[in-house]
This record gives structure tokens, C-alpha cells and sequence, in this order.
């Protein structure tokens, strides 16, 4: 499988000012999955609640059993800020908390 986060476009997006192609998203979130399809691009996202997020792609968020994983995955802490890149084509990015809610503020800046 090839790497979710290649590292050039990632660190890309931690560089790039926002621009008039950028594009804001919200997503609300709960220990039930929530999703949101997202085009082709290099992203930031913000959690702005309480909880730790765990973020998926393609498949329903889930938090794993100790010492398990999830592919595809990766986990914004309450407070944090995390970037990614979708692949060409698009893809849906899927979302829980690990107790009560948050919101995803996403940013596309590439």
C-alpha cells in the first residue's frame, strides 16, 4: 500500500499560506463515526474540543483494543492539529472521539 502521508506534500502544508483556493470544512463529532467526502489535497486539521479524535480513511473510525491497530488512521488530540493528504480522486475521511464531542476544522491549502 502506498504511504497515506507522503512526507513532501506534508511538510508542503505546513508551509503554505492560506490562499483563495483554500477551503474551510467542519465536521461534528461524537463516539458515533462521522464523515466527509474531501477532494484531492494537502490538509490541516484542527480538534477543537475536549477529546483525543481518532481519524480513518475510507472505512469507519474506530479506536483499537490495546495493542491493535487501525490502517489508514491517525489521532488528533484534543487541542491539536494534525496534517494529511488525501489521495488522487478523493477520498471520505471518517471520525470518532474517544468520550463526548468535538469539531474537526479542516483546512485544504493545496
Amino acid at each position: 500500500m502506498a504511504d497515506p502521508f507522503p512526507s513532501d506534500l506534508a511538510s508542503q502544508v505546513d508551509r503554505t499560506p492560506a490562499s483563495t483556493r483554500s477551503v474551510y470544512y467542519r465536521l461534528d463529532v461524537s463516539t458515533t463515526d462521522a464523515s466527509i467526502a474531501l477532494p484531492t489535497g494537502g490538509y490541516q486539521v484542527l480538534n477543537d474540543g475536549a477529546s483525543t479524535v481518532v481519524c480513518c480513511f475510507d472505512a469507519t473510525a474506530t479506536n483499537p483494543a490495546s495493542g491493535a491497530s487501525v490502517a489508514a488512521s491517525f489521532v488528533v488530540s484534543a487541542g491539536g492539529v494534525a496534517s494529511f493528504t488525501v489521495d488522487a480522486g478523493g477520498q471520505t475521511l471518517h471520525a470518532i472521539t474517544l468520550t463526548g464531542t468535538s469539531t474537526l476544522r479542516i483546512g485544504r491549502f493545496s
